[in-house]
Parts: structure tokens; C-alpha cells; sequence
């Protein structure tokens, strides 16, 4: 396993202790020797300049064990070449890391604890990554706690797209049954069809049958046989028979009985196994819910498919809406809530109602009410449940004022509830959402003290919100969305008061890194807008609508490898702004 050959990347620690005369590797004044694999005489160093670069020989010096009292000190599974780089980096020598030695520095760093040169590892081999590395890389960052949440979602998101190909390899035949169950499982997995995924467990166990019979029974389960073609499923049940004495004579019958069920109801009593990966069965599409246009409000749902750049409806919401809040939850099930549904003597009133969109019948389904009524509040899920933040509400029950609000509801589809959290730090209204490993990102907003640079995060498993790097320009009406790079993007808004038709929009991009909570200045859009619909979808950011010195249906597209934009050819059926806009898989056909 090796990454593919790319320019070398150099990392020069802050200080340069060469530059103390009497203290260099090797000097008059070292106090130790350290030796790695190879047994050669050592490295000859300073005590106090390796510890206070490298966390194992910190921990091994203030331990009083008979080791840390040792001049000699021999790392048997450290190569060298790795630990003379690492010596030399807490000389603040120059070391190099390419192709070649990344795999075994990073090793060495990682046991050595040696952060900074770990990192400068990971940021190479992301670099590098294709399809190529990619099961390569998904399983080595397992090893090292502190690598960057995206690298490893990025290279699984590639393993899950180039499965067909992957498991061809040489790397596939290496995984072990836990690693290969994750991949196996997900309804992610792009196959064109089933019986690809039934090859390549075939192929695995073959690569070392001895030790591998006994893990085919939990692989099998994997596999959604109801979707097997008719020559592999008798395969199939024979092997699954044979190894799981459990399946009767009647699987098979009972197989081609399912495919008569409606697949709802087949999910339903026989799991996941009865549900089509969405490779085959999906196409993911962005999904355009409510919003209004020129002052009219909508109850459209309208889906966009950027590999056919056509768009087609969904079932219209009971009501018109605007200023909704949307979550797509983990089964592509859509939530909305809230917003402004109504006009009385000329003002606007929100709503608590909630909705929840059913693929199976093409309805929307009322759902418990929020405990607050909320107009442009934003909404995620994590872990199983969804976020409503923020948004506005009303002093008086007259509603002749909003008021940004500071209250966070959750709703839990196990006891069909909401429940008050952790309220915002601050009120926010007119603010851009995003969920990212398993925590809720806000950017931008309005309250009593004008437009925002406010970042803030919530944990839930703390219940607690935090601050962050803020954001580099102050905006509301903003727009949000993860790249596949693990970047957050923010885009467009207002920097001034709230917005009407004479209003500048900006066409400014900025990236939010949240690993380095640091962040980067990018292109800006071809037309500025605010109150924009934006998705991530095939490694492409689409902004959608919004409203500029009018309200428009134009599309922009961000490619984030090449870090361009370009105005897409398609358009949305009419202008729209302040509509929930996400990316979900809907049934083929």
C-alpha cells in the first residue's frame, strides 16, 4: 500500500536550536543516545530538546521508572530514517515528507506523539487521495484518534463511490470482517447492482478461506438479496444454508415473495436487507421546499437533477409558506417547520406547525407542533434527531414587532416530541445552519446589535454551545453547506440592515475549516444574492435563487477542485427566495 508519487512537502518547526552553539545533534554536551530498528551506533541528542518536542520521551523522563534514567535508549519498532526526521524536527531542522516515507513518519509521529508532524502527514495524504488510496487511507485513519473527522469521511465517501473498482484490489482482499461490514452495510454503496457486492464478499472469503468461513454468516447479512438477480440468488441461499444452518427450505420462496411486497412494508418486517442502495434505487436530487416569490409565498416542492439538469414535483405542502426550517433526517425523511404562513392586518404571522414528508404515499404528515412559533428559524438533524434554532418571534400576541429568538427545540421521532435544549448564547434571526460531525455550525445573523460575525457551535452530547473563529464578514440572509472537502462554505447575505430590493447583496465565499477553526477567503459567485437556496451534491456546491436587485432563478455551481464557479445552464422553474433547499434521495422512476 503506497500513496501515489506527488511533489514533497517540507515542515520547518518555529525555532531553530542549530543556531545555540553547543547544542546540535551529535555535540559535545548530548546526554543521549537513542537507536531504532536497524541497531546502528544511535542518535546522539539532547534530553531536554527531544522532550520537549516529542510527548514520548516528555511521558518517559518524568515517569522515575529505570528507563527514563538511561543513556542508551533503543525504540525497536522505529525505523531509523523516521527516527532521525523526528530528532531532527525537534531541532528544528528541515525534514521532507513525500510518497515514499509518509505511511511509516506518520506511524512513528503517531507513537512518538509528535502532533505536528502527524498532521503534516494527514494534510499529505489528502492531498493525494483518489480512488487509488482511498481504502488505504479510510483504514489507516482509524490509527490515529486526532486525524481530521473529514479525511476519513472524505475517504469513505470515495471507497462507498468507487466500490466496484475497490474491490478489485489488493488493499479489499486485506480488510478485515468489522472494516468490511461498515462498507458493506451502507446504504451509500454505489453498485449497479446487488450481485456485485455478493462477488466481492465471494472474493474475499476466497482470498483466505481457512480463517474466513466463520466471518461469511455476518457479511451475508449484509447483502440485500431481494435485489440478487435470479441466477445468483440460488448461489447465494445454497452458500448462506451452508454456513447458516438456521434458513430453512422456504428462503427462497420467501425471497421471491418479497419482490410482490410493496418495498415499505418488505423494509418493514424483513429490514434493511428488503431496502435498494441508492445507487440503484435513488437519485439524488436537490429538493427546493416552499418559499416565496415577489412577495408571493409558495407551497411548491420542486426536485433539480444535476446529471440530467432537469427538475420534477413532489407533493405541495398543505400550506404556502416561507422562512421555513428543513432537516433531512437519516433516512432522507424531510421535517420542516415553522415560518410565515399567514398575513394578518398586514403583518406576517409564524407558525409552530411541522410537517414530515412520507416517500411511500407522496403526503406531508402533521407532526406535534413546536413549542414555539418561529419564522426563519434553521433546522438540521444529528444523531437520529432534528434542531430547530433560533429564528423570530413576537413580544405580544398582536405580533406588530419580531423579536430574534435564543430558544432551540428538539425533536425526537422515537417519542414523536419536542423538548427544549440549550438555548443560543445569543439571539439570532436571519443566521445560516449546517450540521457537520455530529455538531450544529451557525454563522452570520441579526439581532439587536445589527449583523453578525458570530460562529457558534453545539455539541449535544455536552448540551452546550461554544464560540468560534469568527466569521471574516459580518452578514445575514447568508447561505451554508458542507463541501465534500469537509469545508464549510458560506456565501452570499447582506452586511447591512435588513434587506429590500435596493439592498447589495455580496457575492463574497468563504470556507470555514472547523478541524483549525480557521478561515479561508475563495472566490466569490458570479451574481450576488441573499436569501439563496445551496446543496452539496456529486462533489458540487449549488447556490439556487435567491435575490439580488431582483429575485432570481439562476444557478451557480462551485467546483472545489478547481475552486471555480461557473453559472449553470439549467434554472429554477421560477425565482424563489427564503425556501428550504437540501439534497435527499427519492425512488427512482
Amino acid at each position: 500500500m503506497e500513496i501515489v508519487p506527488s511533489v514533497r512537502l517540507k515542515l520547518n518547526p518555529d525555532s531553530n536550536l542549530q543556531d545555540i552553539p553547543h547544542l546540535d545533534i551529535g555535540g559535545p554536551l548530548c546526554d543521549l543516545r537513542v537507536r531504532g530498528t536497524e541497531q546502528q551506533e544511535g542518535i546522539a541528542c539532547h534530553r531536554h530538546v527531544v522532550s520537549s518536542q516529542i510527548g514520548y520521551f516528555r511521558l518517559l523522563f518524568a515517569s522515575g521508572m529505570k528507563e527514563s534514567r538511561q543513556e542508551d535508549i533503543w525504540l525497536r519498532n522505529i525505523p531509523n530514517d523516521n527516527l532521525q526526521a523526528l530528532i531532527n524536527y525537534a531541532y528544528g531542522l528541515e525534514i521532507i515528507i513525500d510518497n515514499d516515507n509518509v505511511q511509516s513518519l506518520l506511524d512513528a509521529a503517531i507513537f512518538l506523539d509528535v502532533p505536528a508532524v502527524a498532521d503534516a502527514c494527514w494534510a499529505f495524504v489528502e492531498s493525494q487521495l483518489n480512488e487509488t488510496n482511498c481504502l488505504m487511507v479510510y483504514c489507516l485513519a482509524e490509527c490515529d484518534t486526532r486525524t481530521r473527522p473529514r479525511l476519513e469521511k472524505k475517504a469513505k465517501a470515495m471507497v462507498f463511490r468507487h466500490f466496484s473498482e475497490i474491490s478489485q484490489g489488493q488493499d479489499f482482499l486485506e480488510l478485515d470482517k468489522d472494516k468490511l461490514s461498515q462498507i458493506l452495510r451502507s446504504d451509500l454503496l454505489s453498485v449497479e447492482h446487488e450481485d456485485e457486492v455478493y462477488r466481492a464478499v465471494v472474493r474475499w472469503t476466497d482470498h483466505d478461506p481457512g480463517s474466513r468461513k466463520l466471518e461469511v454468516p455476518d457479511l451475508l447479512k449484509h447483502i440485500r438479496y431481494l435485489f440478487l438477480s435470479p441466477s445468483i440468488l440460488p448461489v447465494f441461499l445454497g452458500l448462506s444454508n451452508a454456513v447458516t444452518p438456521k434458513r430453512d427450505e422456504h428462503d427462497a420462496e420467501k425471497a421471491n415473495s418479497l419482490s410482490d411486497l410493496p418495498k415499505s412494508l418488505a423494509e418493514s418486517i424483513f429490514g434493511s436487507t428488503c431496502r435498494p442502495r441508492r445507487s440503484y434505487g435513488f437519485d439524488n436530487v436537490t429538493v427546493c421546499v416552499g418559499g416565496k416569490n415577489r412577495g408571493y409565498r409558495l407551497d411548491c416542492v420542486d426536485c433539480f437533477n444535476p446529471l440530467t439538469s432537469s427538475w420534477s414535483k413532489m407533493s405541495s405542502l398543505p400550506d404556502t409558506v416561507n422562512g421555513i426550517g428543513m432537516a433531512v433526517m437519516e433516512d432522507d425523511t424531510l421535517l420542516v417547520c415553522g415560518g410565515f404562513n399567514v398575513v394578518q392586518d398586514g403583518i406576517s404571522l409564524v407558525t409552530k406547525r411541522a410537517l414530515r414528508y412520507d416517500f411511500s404515499t407522496n403526503n406531508w404528515n402533521d407532526i406535534p407542533e413546536l413549542q414555539t412559533a418561529r419564522g426563519t428559524p434553521c433546522a438540521a438533524a444529528i444523531g437520529g434527531r432534528v434542531y430547530v434554532v433560533g429564528g423570530c418571534g413576537s413580544h405580544n400576541a398582536q405580533w406588530t414587532d419580531y423579536v430574534p429568538m435564543q430558544t432551540v427545540e428538539c425533536y425526537d421521532p422515537m417519542t414523536n416530541c419536542w423538548t427544549y435544549v440549550a438555548p443560543l448564547p445569543i439571539p439570532l434571526d436571519n443566521f445560516a445552519m449546517v450540521a457537520y460531525d455530529d455538531r450544529l455550525y451557525t454563522f452570520g445573523g441579526y439581532n439587536a446589535d445589527g449583523v453578525l460575525d458570530a460562529v457558534l457551535c453545539y455539541d449535544p452530547s455536552l448540551d452546550k454551545w461554544t464560540e468560534l473563529a469568527k466569521l471574516p464578514t459580518a452578514r445575514h440572509w447568508c447561505s451554508a453547506s458542507v463541501g465534500s472537502s469537509g469545508l464549510i462554505y458560506v456565501i452570499g447575505g447582506v452586511s447591512g440592515a435588513m434587506p429590500d430590493m435596493d439592498t447589495e447583496s455580496l457575492s463574497c465565499v468563504e470556507a470555514y475549516d472547523p478541524v483549525a477553526n480557521q478561515w479561508h477567503k475563495k472566490d466569490d459567485m458570479h451574481i450576488p444574492r441573499y436569501n439563496a437556496g445551496i446543496a452539496c451534491l456529486n462533489d458540487k456546491i449549488y447556490v439556487l435563487g435567491g435575490v439580488s436587485q431582483q429575485y432570481g432563478s439562476a444557478i451557480e455551481m462551485y467546483d472545489e477542485a478547481t475552486g471555480t464557479w461557473a453559472i449553470y445552464d439549467s434554472q429554477l422553474p421560477s425565482a424563489r427566495e427564503a425556501f428550504g433547499c437540501a439534497v435527499i434521495g427519492i425512488p427512482k422512476g
